[in-house]
């Protein structure tokens, strides 16, 4: 038996006992393409731009949820045609959707390459993400964004925290097992930008 494998890329949102999450809008910085359910991080400009891979101690605002105009009324330029990918093309100018409730939390993949996360026990360590080959899917919009297994450890540097394993269901009817690849689990952002946190500041723009 084995975990389905691809079936939860990017870092997913759970929704709260009232069926929702948090979500604020800030104007995207251009300089990349943005997908769903990617990590990013608010730069020194007031813009949300994608985070970077494997930077201690570095906090993000949350992950991209969706896209809106300049306007807030509709699709940006770049997605309203059934032949556009759902995700933000670069040098579009827009606003992102964000998850970024401090206490939100998230569902996310672990990756595999010869580490695992291993055991239930792993929760309360920290860890990073990473991509499955590139950053996201162009056809479906989706972030390749996956918890890197090799960065697990018991410190307060990753980007994210592990919770506790996700209860659901493999294809072939057995449960999400961490004892091997592919483990859900469930996830919270270590360190927050809207938060204090030690350390912290705005990234800065990239020129």
């Amino acid at each position: 038996m084995a975990n389905d494998q691809s079936s939860h890329l990017g870092i997913r949102p759970l929704r709260n006992r009232f069926g929702f999450y948090q979500v604020n809008y800030y104007r995207a910085n251009t300089g990349k393409d943005i997908f769903l359910y990617q990590p990013v991080v608010r730069n020194n400009s007031g813009q949300v731009q994608v985070a970077a891979v494997g930077v201690d101690a570095s906090g993000i605002l949350g992950v991209a949820v969706g896209f809106l105009d300049t306007n807030k009324a509709s699709l940006p330029s770049g997605m309203t045609a059934l032949d556009q990918g759902a995700y933000l093309p670069s040098s579009t100018d827009a606003y992102v959707a964000v998850a970024d409730d401090p206490n939100q939390l998230f569902v996310a993949e672990a990756d595999t390459g010869g580490t695992q996360i291993g055991t239930a026990l792993s929760a309360g360590q920290t860890i990073h993400f990473t991509y499955l080959a590139t950053t996201g899917n162009t056809t479906t919009g989706i972030a390749n964004a996956l918890l890197d297994a090799s960065t697990l450890a018991a410190d307060t540097g990753g980007i994210f925290t592990l919770i506790d394993p996700w209860d659901i269901v493999n294809q072939d009817g057995t449960t999400n097992d961490v004892t091997v690849n592919f483990a859900k689990w469930v996830v919270k952002i270590n360190a927050h930008q809207n938060t204090q946190i030690s350390g912290y500041k705005l990234v800065d723009r990239p020129s």
